[in-house]
């Protein structure tokens, strides 16, 4: 188990001069075995089709003033947070770092629209042997 601290160190990237680099966090997670990548989904049922089997998804979004009901503040430019279910209503549920509860549901459509503004981009990690994953991806 690595820390945070741990974590941001390995991911850190010079150049850019932050953590915020996909690729270098894909490689991190690359590094301890696992299959890992970035993707760019089409909408908030391509990555459902990933948490239906097992796979959550940290999913890179940003919002504006009023766009994003319940998020941890009224706007941001790049966000990052983990896909792990979704409520019986179909909202998307996260664990995400910046809420004091960790857990956040985000309302639907409000989501996809922040997510897909921002590029719709979605780190994939999971076991090597999850072949399953690049298919799911392109599909």
């Amino acid at each position: 188990m690595r820390t945070l601290v741990d974590v941001a160190a390995g991911v850190f990237d010079e150049a850019y001069r932050g953590t915020g680099n996909w690729a270098f966090n894909a490689a991190y997670a690359g590094g301890f075995g696992l299959r890992a990548f970035v993707a760019y989904l089409d909408g908030i049922a391509h990555a459902e089709r990933f948490v239906a089997v097992g796979i959550p998804l940290a999913l890179s979004f940003s919002w504006g003033e009023g766009q994003l009901r319940g998020a941890p503040r009224p706007q941001c430019d790049g966000h990052v947070a983990v896909l792990c279910g979704f409520d019986r209503d179909g909202d998307p549920v996260f664990n995400d770092p910046a809420q004091p509860e960790l857990r956040a549901v985000y309302p639907r459509s409000a989501f996809e629209r922040c997510w897909l503004a921002h590029g719709g981009v979605a780190y994939v990690v999971a076991a090597r042997a999850r072949d399953d994953v690049v298919a799911l991806a392109n599909a």
